[in-house]
C-alpha cells in the first residue's frame, strides 16, 4: 500500500449563489475518475437518486421578494384603475390615463407581489417602470380613497 498523502487544502470561499462548485482539486491518479467531486444524482452510473438541483434549475425565490428595478428605467408615479387580477396565475393589469397619455398605450402589469390588500376596480397611485420585457409594470401601489 503507497503511503497516503494529506489531502490539499479546499478553495477559498466564493461569491453567494457562485462559487468553483466545490471540487477538491487533485488528479486522476490521487482520487480515481472522480477526482473527488460529489455529483448531484449519485454520481457516474445512477439513475438520479439524488436531490441536486438541474443545471438550469432556478432556486426559489423566499415570497415577498422581488428585483427592484434599475432606477434609470423607472417611468414615475401614476394613477390608475386595478382592470383584471387572477390570484391563481398570481398578476393582473392596472389601466392609467395618464401613462397611456406619456405614450405607454399597454395597460401596467401587476404582480402579485404588489398587490397586497388592493381589489379589481379601486383606484391606486403606483410606480411605474419597464421591465425586462420593455412594458410598463407597477410597484409600490397605494389605494387611493375616493375623491383623491
Amino acid at each position: 500500500v503507497p503511503p497516503s498523502r494529506p489531502l490539499p487544502p479546499p478553495p477559498p470561499p466564493g461569491p453567494p449563489g457562485g462559487g468553483t462548485g466545490g471540487c477538491m482539486g487533485g488528479d486522476v491518479g490521487d482520487m480515481g475518475m472522480m477526482g473527488g467531486c460529489a455529483m448531484a444524482g449519485g454520481g457516474m452510473g445512477s439513475k438520479g437518486g439524488g436531490k441536486g438541483l438541474e443545471p438550469d434549475a432556478k432556486r426559489p425565490r423566499p415570497a415577498g421578494t422581488e428585483p427592484r428595478p434599475d432606477v434609470a428605467q423607472i417611468i414615475g408615479s401614476y394613477r390608475g384603475v386595478i382592470k383584471i387580477f387572477n390570484s391563481k396565475n398570481g398578476f393582473g393589469f392596472i389601466e392609467s390615463a395618464g401613462l397611456k397619455e406619456a405614450g405607454y398605450p399597454n395597460d401596467v402589469f401587476l404582480h402579485r407581489n404588489q398587490v397586497g390588500d388592493c381589489q379589481v376596480g379601486q383606484q391606486v397611485m403606483f410606480t411605474a417602470y419597464l421591465n425586462k420585457k420593455g412594458q410598463p409594470q407597477s410597484m409600490d401601489l397605494q389605494i387611493l380613497q375616493p375623491g383623491m
